[in-house]
């Protein structure tokens, strides 16, 4: 029984790096009875989706010495759906989604309605008080881009018998800058045995892994063999099986495919290269198998094998676009 074993197949990956800081336009402190203060006109999110805390002051009374219950509600103009979006600066692939908190001072945490729902009462102050807004990207996207932004109203109302339906108003854009992440994941070995296999049938066998990142939205990939022309072994084939004892050169093919129900994939060049570029279809944190590798050794090749066991390292080379 022969058995051709890819005892170590390795990946490599391409990260590329952008951050960029847009700058922060604060508002004017409180000025009036009713107001958010210290509010910035773009609310900069944390570029590695981390949980995001926007500090800003509130101040409710009726004149100098009559503190008044407020309510709030944040609202989007843009969004077109039930959640609150952010869109990709290039217009392609999808909005992200984000989720939004309220805290004022001594209070407990409140989500925010899309639907633009008011929340509240909250207690009013004759002075500043602090509050937040807490904003989470919700997990499991893909994000085909590396700048997302939405704009947002924030309104607060104010219910008295002196000023009925009082309110005020802060506009601001919340904006992302995704730093371009790339990752390959659950590459193992390959293991291939002509035990149960007929003479003049091929050996073939799947290798499924993700191809996930962020802050791109297409890649191309490349598959060398070590032993092989297509690497740095300079093998007789691109692809070549090298016979633990005797030395002997084995020829075996590969191909790739981001469908699973495609049972052939595409085959590489003699280089290695891969030219169509895929679909990132991977989350950030690989959650998932997104890729297929196939290995086939074709029944002329193995039918000839003199040694037991035959060896490559397969390495596979992902590079976003």
């Amino acid at each position: 029984m022969c058995k051709f074993n890819l005892s170590k197949l390795a990946s490599r990956f391409l990260l590329i790096l952008t951050l960029l800081s847009p700058t922060l336009a604060h508002s004017q402190g409180c000025n009036g009875n009713l107001d958010a203060c210290g509010f910035p006109a773009t609310v900069s999110l944390n570029s590695d989706r981390s949980q995001t805390t926007q500090i800003f002051t509130v101040r409710s009374r009726q004149g100098r010495n009559s503190p008044r219950d407020y309510y709030l509600q944040l609202t989007q103009p843009a969004a077109t759906s039930g959640n609150f979006l952010l869109y990709p600066a290039s217009g392609e692939g999808s909005a992200l989604q984000i989720e939004i908190s309220f805290q004022a001072e001594s209070s407990g945490l409140f989500d925010l309605s899309p639907t633009g729902i008011a929340i509240g009462p909250f207690g009013g102050t004759q002075n500043e008080t602090q509050a937040a807004l807490i904003f989470s990207v919700t997990p499991g996207q893909t994000i085909t881009d590396s700048y997302y932004e939405g704009g947002f109203q924030l309104n607060l109302m104010r219910d008295d018998p002196f000023s009925p339906g009082t309110t005020t108003q802060v506009s601001f854009i919340v904006a992302i800058t995704v730093a371009p992440t790339l990752q390959l994941k659950s590459l193992g070995p390959v293991d291939l045995s002509n035990a149960g296999i007929a003479p003049g049938q091929p050996l073939s066998k799947t290798e499924d892994f993700c191809v996930g990142g962020a802050g791109f939205s297409e890649f191309t990939v490349n598959l060398s063999s070590l032993n092989g022309s297509s690497g740095a072994g300079g093998g007789i084939y691109p692809y070549t099986l090298i016979g633990q004892s005797s030395g002997e050169q084995l020829s075996y093919s590969v191909a790739f495919t981001d469908d699973f129900s495609d049972q052939v994939g595409t085959e590489p060049t003699s280089s290695g290269d891969i030219t169509t570029p895929y679909l990132l279809k991977g989350d950030a944190d690989c959650s998932s198998d997104t890729a297929r590798i196939i290995v086939t050794v074709e029944a002329t090749e193995w039918g000839k094998a003199v040694d037991s066991i035959y060896t490559d390292i397969l390495t596979v080379t992902v590079t976003s676009n």
